[in-house]
């Protein structure tokens, strides 16, 4: 029984300790990990040496100094085990609170949110109520006699309640902190704390984008070197015919995260020490290493928690400097904040030289690919804005011109890396 209780409120504390790093909590998760792994060990060992002087007192009659120092030890490790779990309950308890709280100041406007954070709050209130319980029913029932359940006798009746309460109340919590029930609105319980999870900053990454480095197929004839990616559906087409199909080459690169190539720059051959940024780019303003997101209820739609777990990936790959404008920002507060941001992205800029916080590795792979392509005598096709067929192209040389690029943009055909890319082929 005690192994049965200590058991099941050890590991709702480590569940709740990975529902807390989910949601963002992740500096009080990290605490409550250490209490909880403390906390474990204490009791173990306590119960290990409490073993071992019960099977030393049925061999000898009087104590020596060696038992009393294994009590000692006993009950020291007794008391680590009290302290890390009176200390790491309330921990748990204020860290469950916090984050319903801030779901519910966000996202108040969703009924998944405000359902998840209402059961945030149960989560929170089982996790002090279990552990009280544990010891009460613990107590009252050791303290009771009779080893067979005697319903006539007060006390082991209100024990073995306080046991059966205990136990419901234990795979209560649990199933509600794994999401494996909730609301029967929710086709999938998940969801919700997934929507709550991507309101705190830290999403579980329902959808996500694939990395693409490109695919030349050597028994293809065409190859699609230059897409424009407004045309999301069509891209997702043309990437799955490349891989699947053998008939045709996609040379366009995709980089989603800092592993894939995202914020890696690559050198130019033609100008020793430096890499491609400067010819496509020359020197960018420190305002293209701030990513603003408001996330006030009356700024976000359906798609916002999306566009925030990309945004918050794109940043940390790219260095730059996240600003999140939430819902208790006064208009004074967040120009402070803003201003705060805008010295950061300065010194970021100004420590990378005023190259692409994206990078260059994109236009690095996709040359190669275009290179692989020609050496294969594949035709090089260039897809533009619908009716701006051959509209936006540019020099090579001129890339760099801020002038030059708003000139040709006013209706150009192409995107903005398209732009470098179409110059690249034209100059080769």
């Amino acid at each position: 029984m005690y192994a049965w209780e200590s058991s099941c409120n050890a590991m709702q504390m480590q569940m709740t300790n990975l529902k807390l790093h989910a949601l963002g909590l992740k500096q009080i998760a990290r605490i409550c990990q250490v209490l909880t792994s403390l906390m474990v060990c204490g009791w173990v060992v306590c119960c290990a040496i409490a073993a071992w002087i019960g099977d030393l007192e049925g061999q000898r009659s009087q104590k020596t100094s060696s038992d009393v120092l294994r009590e000692d030890a006993m009950r020291a490790f007794a008391w680590i085990g009290v302290a890390c779990t009176l200390l790491g309950l309330p921990l748990q308890f204020l860290g469950l609170c916090v984050a319903a709280g801030r779901a519910l100041s966000v996202g108040w406007h969703d009924s998944d949110i405000r359902h998840a954070a209402c059961l945030l709050y149960v989560n929170s209130t089982l996790q002090l109520l279990g552990p009280i319980l544990s010891m009460r029913a613990t107590i009252v029932f050791t303290n009771a006699t009779v080893k067979i359940v005697d319903w006539q006798n007060p006390q082991q009746t209100s024990g073995t309640m306080l046991l059966t309460l205990d136990m419901t109340l234990q795979v209560l919590n649990v199933l509600l902190l794994s999401g494996l029930i909730g609301p029967q609105q929710w086709q999938n319980p998940m969801a919700a704390f997934q929507k709550l999870a991507t309101l705190q900053g830290f999403g579980l990454t329902s959808t996500k984008r694939i990395a693409f480095s490109g695919r030349v197929n050597e028994t293809a004839r065409d190859c699609i070197v230059s897409f424009p990616g407004k045309y999301s559906e069509e891209w997702d087409q043309a990437v799955s015919v490349a891989k699947t199909q053998e008939a045709i080459s996609l040379a366009c690169v995709f980089l989603t995260d800092r592993a894939s190539g995202l914020g890696v720059h690559c050198e130019n051959p033609d100008s020793p020490g430096e890499c491609w940024c400067r010819a496509i780019y020359g020197s960018l303003p420190a305002s293209t290493y701030i990513s603003v997101v408001d996330m006030r209820p009356e700024m976000q739609d359906s798609q916002a928690p999306i566009d925030l777990e990309f945004k918050l990936a794109d940043a940390l790959a790219m260095g730059q400097c996240l600003v999140r404008r939430k819902a208790h920002h006064g208009e004074f507060e967040w120009r402070r904040k803003l201003a705060d941001a805008e010295e950061d992205a300065r010194a970021r800029c100004a420590a990378n030289r005023g190259r692409a916080p994206w990078g260059c590795r994109w236009f690095e792979d996709w040359r190669r690919n275009v290179h692989k392509a020609v050496e294969l005598q594949q035709t090089l096709h260039v897809f533009y804005f619908e009716d701006r067929k051959g509209q936006g192209k540019m020099k090579w040389q001129e890339l760099p011109s801020e002038k030059a690029k708003a000139r040709v943009r006013r209706r150009s055909g192409l995107g903005a890396s398209q732009t470098a890319e179409v110059a690249y082929l034209d100059k080769e």
